[in-house]
């Protein structure tokens, strides 16, 4: 009878011990439940949370007026005190545009973005070149405190570019805040007028991040994250049967992006007859598919073309120039080319690789 009495006990403790553990596994489920729940709840709430009617990112007190066709350097030079990255326009202007007079004759006219962008990087930064962007996506990106860096007209009643750090907005009068090296520290303009003088560049624009915060920003581009997507995007965004020289001319730049080189060509040439005068002083990307598809006497005629329209100082424009001789096997004119963009850009790496495969060539 003790026996069983005893063997009785450790059978209900056994069986309460199951219910203990089985108990705890159950609440261990249902807090693990909860957590995952209320990370998707959070998810959720910001990617449905509405913007603020207005926003302005902090300066940190920093603006710099521009020098000389130097919009871009200054912008840069803005966009980075934002993460406080203090580096003068004047030294980005010695690394990217060392040739910058003050003259304008035979200066260096302006910075592409991929220069740019890269240049940011080399602050630790990580840099988004993208096209396709739009009033909302600025606003979303400006709300989350990243400042935007785009390229776009000066005026609507010109064809210059123009470099702007978009850093606020407001819904209640319908402006961007623009920290513009040329119009002043807080300069508004309407989303109307600003997507106006943005609309020749294809909405493109640069936005950077510290490495720590890469999944913000990537989270508000959405698919326009990876590159060749964004480009792709872009291009399907506008009708290929659009007679407006300004959508063709989107069409030919982006289509270089994707690798569609003779889709390129052919938007071009539907734009071309009609394209403004300076067009190409700031793109180059449908020459660059003439050479990609070996129509070298059309790179030729067109690079002539800006340079004898008062931009001789192109060195990104030499250097396809020099790619060109040495497809045709002019090591000598490709030599004078290379050299050429080198006078204008000490700096330009793809000018020093062209003459460093020249000279291996003709020793």
């Amino acid at each position: 009878m003790a026996q069983q009495n005893h063997l009785k006990k450790i059978g209900i403790w056994i069986v309460l011990l199951v219910i203990i553990i089985g108990g705890s596994t159950l609440l261990f489920s249902m807090v693990k439940g909860s957590s995952t729940e209320t990370k998707l709840s959070k998810t959720v709430l910001s990617s449905t949370t509405t913007l603020p009617t207005k926003a302005l990112i902090s300066d940190n007190g920093y603006y710099a007026p521009q020098t000389f066709n130097n919009c871009g350097e200054a912008a840069l030079s803005m966009e980075l005190s934002f993460f406080n990255v203090n580096v003068s326009q004047e030294e980005l202007a010695s690394i990217l545009r060392p040739d910058n007079n003050t003259t304008g004759k035979n200066d260096d006219k302006s910075t592409p973005p991929d220069e740019i962008a890269a240049q940011a990087e080399t602050y630790g930064l990580i840099a988004y070149f993208r096209p396709g962007g739009s009033v909302g996506k600025l606003k979303q990106l400006i709300a989350a405190g990243f400042p935007v860096l785009v390229r776009s007209l000066y005026l609507p009643t010109e064809d210059y570019a123009h470099y702007r750090v978009i850093k606020g907005y407001d819904d209640t009068k319908g402006v961007f805040i623009d920290e513009d090296g040329i119009q002043g520290e807080n300069f508004p303009i309407s989303y109307t007028d600003f997507m106006n003088l943005w609309k020749p560049f294809d909405d493109e624009y640069i936005v950077l991040t510290p490495p720590d915060k890469k999944a913000e920003v990537e989270a508000i581009l959405g698919s326009a994250a990876d590159t060749t997507t964004a480009w792709q995007n872009a291009a399907s965004a506008i009708p290929s049967s659009s007679i407006d020289s300004i959508d063709q001319f989107n069409l030919s730049v982006a289509l270089y992006y994707t690798g569609d080189y003779q889709g390129s060509v052919n938007a071009f040439e539907k734009a071309e007859p009609t394209l403004s005068e300076h067009a190409l002083w700031y793109q180059i990307e449908p020459i660059e598919s003439y050479y990609e598809l070996g129509e070298y006497d059309k790179v030729f005629s067109l690079a002539n073309s800006i340079i004898d329209n008062g931009n001789p100082a192109y060195p990104e424009l030499y250097v396809v120039e020099g790619e060109s001789y040495l497809k045709q096997g002019n090591t000598t004119a490709a030599k004078t080319a290379f050299e050429t963009a080198l006078q204008y850009n000490k700096n330009l790496k793809s000018a020093e690789e062209g003459l460093k495969e020249t000279l291996s060539l003709k020793n």
